[in-house]
């Protein structure tokens, strides 16, 4: 329990944001919410209706991971769903780098790390989560990467590990 809601299945929240893909060098996107991501892994967002037979990125966004764009646009309806879990193919990539993770349980996964959220995952994330290990904080905290509520040596690994990977952000 990290305090981020009533919900007992809540493990995180994430940002959801709506991009038109004419719009993608404007500042802010076209729409974006604040979700309970549950410990399933799924997440139910409500958009104005405007929205509604509208062609957009999905992009996911959390407070310590890499932002992940959906590999196309998508036409949204009343009951759109979309699931990044199954397929790398699910997120935008850029040819460099596999856009997400694949997990022990074949899953997949966006990657953890990018602590001061510049869309990189490098030292300075590191120093971060070093800092707050260092003072023993618990709770919803940026430095937290696995979400276990503690920042520590087991969160440092995965920027370490993620760092030698030269995780970035990709967009369309």
């Amino acid at each position: 329990d990290l305090g981020i809601s009533n919900n007992i299945n809540a493990s995180d929240s994430i940002n959801i944001e709506l991009w038109n893909s004419s719009n993608l060098s404007a500042s802010t996107p076209d729409h974006s919410t604040k979700v309970i991501l549950t410990k399933t892994g799924t997440a139910n967002a409500t958009f104005p209706s405007y929205i509604i037979g509208g062609s957009y990125y999905l992009v996911i966004k959390n407070r310590n991971h890499i932002e992940t764009w959906s590999a196309l646009p998508l036409t949204l309806t009343d009951t759109t769903k979309y699931d990044f879990s199954t397929a790398s193919s699910k997120a935008y990539g850029d040819g460099v780098n596999p856009p997400m993770k694949k997990t022990n349980d074949n899953k997949y996964a966006i990657y953890a790390g990018d602590t001061n959220q510049d869309g990189g995952i490098d030292i300075s994330d590191m120093q971060i989560t070093e800092n707050d290990a260092s003072n023993f904080v618990f709770g919803y905290y940026k430095s937290d990467c696995n979400g276990d509520g503690g920042a520590d040596i087991s969160d440092m690994q995965i920027i370490e590990n993620n760092a030698g990977l030269f995780i970035f952000y990709a967009r369309p």
